[in-house]
């Protein structure tokens, strides 16, 4: 009988065929595929961990050396993003707040968030804004979805500012 070894590989977005069914590429971008995952699990976990390093780290500026004790919130943490989000931020340090529905609570407590709020649940607007005065908030929810219009508003006043002068 015949095994073979299955794998998956980000190739870079600058090389050609990155988006082919078959191509060749460097020894070092390949690794074994977890037998646990399927090929489109193990293909959307770099895109998934690169966007949440690029909102938290690049454009929001944390790092491991000035995070501890931040207050982030993280938007759908039950999701992809969310559950990245939450797992590097308590790394890190930061305290996290977390929205997700009721059949996502006992995921993202595993995760280590510090609270977590359903967002489908009387009175979640009223909590969620009593817990006022986020240094960042991660909003991964397409605008058409959102229950929550006026996160933002969360945020310590001075992060408003230095938020918008990064993207402006």
């Amino acid at each position: 009988m015949v095994s073979f070894l299955q794998v998956w590989s980000a190739v870079p977005a600058h090389r050609e065929g990155t988006h082919a069914k078959f191509v060749i590429t460097s020894f070092s971008s390949v690794s074994k595929k977890p037998a646990s995952l399927s090929h489109a699990d193990a293909a959307s976990l770099p895109y998934v961990a690169c966007t949440v390093w690029s909102a938290l780290c690049t454009v929001s500026g944390l790092d491991h050396h000035n995070t501890h004790g931040q207050r982030v919130l993280v938007l759908a943490g039950s999701g992809g993003i969310g559950n990245f989000a939450i797992q590097l931020m308590k790394a890190w340090g930061a305290e996290v707040t977390t929205l997700c529905a009721a059949d996502g609570i006992d995921q993202v407590a595993s995760l280590g968030a510090d609270r977590i709020i359903d967002y489908q649940a009387e009175g979640a607007s009223e909590e969620l804004r009593s817990l006022a005065g986020f240094d960042v908030i991660l909003d991964n929810v397409p605008k058409s979805s959102v229950t929550y219009p006026d996160a933002g508003r969360l945020l310590k006043s001075w992060k408003c500012r230095q938020v918008a002068k990064r993207l402006f």
